[in-house]
């Protein structure tokens, strides 16, 4: 291809239809649920169907002519991901999908020997496209991939303390935290984990405080579900009411449920990146309930008659609250929000869905 040829295919060659595709599909699907023509929870749509981006993705790599085998492959793995989210095939691990990356390299060499552009070649990367999309659905539904769970049950003593701090990590499952700590227990309960996932317990007073810290720590060699509604490692953390708390969790894919409704907090940091973050605030707080998700799905309950200011960081974000809520920019407060000792609670949340209702007793 000649110098002036090369000039003449890039100015021919189409913009990309990827990005105003998303920010429209996004856009068309908050109006729908601000407007209440869709109803449900979008975190759980988006779960089910986030491989359409791929495969937009796919298409639209195709439609620039940046690879014929590369967009086919890219969208055909989005299918095979988005049947088996609908469940019309067998679920598909994730872990597995991260080891089969060097096909992206095969892809990549096909793509670069089938770069010219006339009929033969583009019909030739179109079938070599679908023969990798089928290795790929072979590799991952072959792969001989065991997967076992195991409960790890804790508990531990306050040993005298005045307050304690809870920390929570890890990288996918569910954390459950609420109060029902036996009486002389400062926390108890169970996690359950994957085979080869270390489970670190630690128990530390420091002054009149004790720190517990509950980790998982996986290595290499252990499989994770793709976060999904159905598939998660469940911690269930029981607190005791006995004494002021400050806690913080931190999970990067997956659900966070928190009941502080009967617990003495302090402060509260829940922090997530991608999923659904649902906690239910005390009556009163002196500390600040920091909630941060980066993507997903976000529901705050609040006792009915509790004076509670909302501090928020949106962008992207459907917001849906009571009635009798104010709002000024970006703070929003239930009545009597605004007097001294209300609760405050900060949202940070770019892309996703914000939901506050009044508990129902």
């Amino acid at each position: 291809m000649s110098d002036e040829d090369e000039q003449s295919y890039w100015k021919r060659r189409p913009p990309s239809l990827f990005f105003p595709l998303l920010l429209i599909g996004i856009g068309a699907v908050l109006l729908l649920k601000n407007m209440g023509i869709v109803s449900g929870d979008l975190w759980d749509l988006f779960l089910k169907a986030w491989p359409v981006l791929l495969i937009v993705s796919g298409l639209d790599s195709i439609y620039r002519r940046d690879g014929i085998v590369g967009g086919v492959a890219w969208a055909g793995l989005g299918g095979i991901i988005l049947l088996a989210n609908l469940g019309y095939i067998p679920p598909i691990y994730w872990d597995v999908v991260l080891r089969i990356w060097p096909f992206a390299l095969v892809v990549w060499g096909l793509d670069i020997l089938l770069s010219r552009r006339n009929w033969w070649t583009a019909v030739l990367a179109l079938l070599t496209g679908v023969v990798v999309v089928g290795l790929i659905y072979w590799v991952i539904m072959a792969a001989p991939v065991t997967r076992t769970m195991h409960n790890e049950t804790f508990q531990t003593q306050p040993e005298g303390v005045q307050q304690a701090s809870i920390v929570l990590e890890s990288v996918t499952g569910k954390f459950l935290l609420q109060d029902g700590a036996a009486p002389d227990n400062l926390a108890d309960g169970k996690a359950q984990l994957l085979t080869n996932e270390d489970f670190q317990f630690d128990y530390v007073v420091q002054d009149d405080t004790g720190v517990l810290t509950l980790k998982s720590d996986t290595d290499s060699g252990s499989q994770h579900w793709f976060p999904n509604i159905d598939n998660r490692r469940e911690w269930q953390i029981n607190l005791s009411e006995s004494m002021p708390l400050d806690i913080s969790s931190k999970l990067v894919a997956g659900e966070q449920t928190a009941d502080l409704s009967a617990l003495q907090v302090d402060d509260v940091v829940a922090e997530t990146v991608l999923g659904r973050n649902v906690i239910t605030l005390p009556e009163e707080s002196t500390g600040l309930i920091d909630l941060n998700l980066v993507m997903g799905d976000m529901v705050v309950y609040i006792p009915k008659g509790v004076p509670v200011t909302f501090e928020l960081d949106t962008a992207i974000t459907a917001l849906d609250y009571p009635d009798d809520f104010e709002r000024i920019e970006d703070t929003l407060r239930s009545p009597g929000g605004d007097a001294a000792g209300a609760l405050r609670v900060r949202i940070s949340l770019p892309i996703g869905s914000v939901r506050i209702r009044y508990i129902e007793y």
